[in-house]
């Protein structure tokens, strides 16, 4: 009686397993190709958006200082623009959407079963943080608090961004930092913490974050362009000096738009994916942040939900799964107008879709 209801509950099991598997797969959008060489052209007035109000966007961002705009949709480039001689070739340095790489190499080795689980302690990877004497609270922490901002340092980019470049022992200096909180107490953005992250994948993988990313992430979606600065030590700066161009910037943010899958392969799980775009910490009633991604829902002009990566200056990689988009842009804008970039194109694109859907 105990080996048939053992067989039983074994063969539930792998019904239940195949049946979310052919749920995640119906949720996939069928793909004609995968822009892992190249991508493909096409008119936004195919994709259902107006190319009259694109024309607006444009003229709009030629009198900011813009540098770059990629929308994809459908998996097709439907909108590129490239300020004065700058052109598909040009690297863009991205700020801090750096974090949302940075986030995306934990959960690979999170799959790969470098690290175990964002609930592992900090202290495993920092054995320093287990001598006599250290903040209990710092034993405390876990790869959720950093991920989630949530690590309670002492922190302000202000105040502790210098210092920290200055440094030629980075990860030291973060590490000594005092405690104002205990780990999720409250939500605190640090480039400081994302830094950390780096560090983490280097020591779980043995390989830095670039190395590691050409192997498992960059490689095998075809994005070629990246420089990746390190630290003194070698760690690759984790929260704020990645290069990119704006098609592979495009790239990143379709291998989520498309859960991690990637022409017949998983390059990240799913349940990564989800995870890391979802909000752990609620900013507003509309906004949120994930492991190193911003959240957001809107009801005007028309009901979205997305997350993106953001970075100073007007950086962003926006991905809108419900409307098969991805919006990059590159910027020079001042800091207090940097925000304006991502309204400025939300508000174009989701007008041209509207504009695009009438007879």
């Amino acid at each position: 009686m105990v080996n048939i209801r053992s067989a039983v509950a074994a063969c539930t099991l792998v019904l239940l397993a195949a049946l979310t598997a052919a749920q995640d797969a119906a949720e996939l959008p069928k793909r004609d190709y995968w822009p892992t060489r190249a991508w493909k052209t096409e008119r936004p007035e195919d994709h259902g958006l107006d190319p009259g109000v694109l024309d607006e966007l444009k003229e709009k961002i030629e009198k900011e200082l813009i540098y770059s705009a990629v929308i994809v949709k459908d998996g097709n480039i439907v909108f590129e623009y490239y300020k004065g001689d700058l052109g598909r070739d040009s690297r863009f340095l991205m700020y801090s959407c750096t974090k949302s790489f940075t986030s995306a190499l934990i959960g690979i080795c999170i799959d790969k079963g470098y690290i175990k689980g964002t609930d592992q302690k900090i202290s495993e990877f920092f054995p320093d943080l287990s001598r006599p004497g250290t903040d209990d609270r710092k034993k405390r922490i876990t790869l959720h608090h950093l991920l989630t901002m949530t690590a309670g340092f002492e922190w302000s980019d202000m105040a502790h961004y210098g210092p920290m470049i200055a440094s030629n022992d980075r990860v030291g200096f973060l590490l000594d930092l005092p405690m104002k909180h205990a780990p999720g107490e409250k939500w605190v953005y640090s480039t400081g913490v994302s830094h950390l992250l780096s560090a983490i994948v280097q020591k779980a993988s043995g390989k830095d974050a670039l190395a590691l990313a050409r192997e498992h992430l960059f490689g095998p979606i075809g994005i070629t362009s990246v420089e990746w600065p390190a630290d003194p030590k070698g760690i690759r700066v984790g929260g704020d000096r990645l290069e990119v161009t704006a098609r592979d910037a495009a790239r990143f943010g379709f291998l989520f738009l498309n859960q991690g899958h990637w022409d017949g392969k998983q390059v990240i799980s799913r349940k990564w994916i989800r995870e890391s775009t979802k909000p752990h910490i609620r900013r507003s009633s509309r906004d949120g942040y994930g492991y190193q991604w911003w959240t957001s829902s809107r009801k005007r002009p028309v009901p979205h939900e997305m997350f993106f990566a953001s970075g100073a200056r007007g950086q962003f990689i926006v991905v809108l799964p419900a409307m098969d988009m991805v919006l990059v842009a590159t910027s020079q804008m001042p800091q207090a107008l940097t925000n304006r970039v991502n309204v400025l194109f939300r508000r174009y694109v989701l007008k041209a879709m509207i504009r695009g859907k009438k007879p």
